[in-house]
């Protein structure tokens, strides 16, 4: 129970620094501009989007930073959770640190899903978008030099998007890894 009051706290910490961080950019730049984000929000809505996604030009690596000094605690306190016992979960309960943004933080934590199966679903997920691309063909005609040049393009394309992939998989694997590892030691 105090292994796994330590983790949460040191979550709640993390994770109330990283949106006081969001707050004061947003009230910088509210001078400029007229801003309508919460910043809790627009940080729970990017917790579990993979790196590669927020790293793209579209996001600008927005809430990148904050997500990854967020996501080692995020990761060992609800693997921690999900193997504790009822009664260590409901003593938990009990004794959590409470602020204004625990409230926030519980939103992300708490799912009727085990968070080792939220990882699978992820990686099957990624498994069916691979099968939407569609892998290009090479020309069949020797002399079809615009349709040669297509094809070039078109397989860059797709090994990139390949790759992207890849690098989401990897994301989600080791953390896989770190569950599984923390499940073990808990099983002892």
């Amino acid at each position: 129970m105090d292994e796994l009051l330590k983790l949460y706290t040191e979550l709640l910490r993390v994770y109330t620094e990283q949106v006081q961080k969001l707050e004061a950019l947003k009230t910088e730049r509210s001078k400029e501009h007229r801003m309508e984000w919460v910043p809790q929000m627009a940080l729970n809505s990017r917790i579990f989007t993979y790196d590669e996604y927020l790293q793209n030009s579209f996001h600008g690596g927005f809430c990148y930073e904050e997500k990854n000094l967020i996501m080692p605690h995020l990761v060992k306190f609800i693997a921690n959770y999900d193997y504790s016992s009822d009664e260590v979960k409901k003593e938990f309960e009990n004794q959590k640190p409470k602020n204004d943004y625990q409230r926030h933080l519980d939103d992300v934590l708490y799912k009727n899903i085990l968070f080792i199966d939220f990882l699978k679903y992820q990686l099957r997920e990624l498994q069916e978008l691979q099968y939407t691309f569609k892998i290009p063909s090479q020309p069949s005609r020797k002399n079809a030099t615009r349709q040669f040049a297509k094809y070039k393009t078109d397989r860059d394309e797709y090994f990139e998007k390949i790759n992207g992939l890849n690098r989401c998989r990897d994301e989600v694997n080791e953390r896989i890894k770190i569950v599984e590892g923390i499940k073990k030691e808990v099983e002892k």
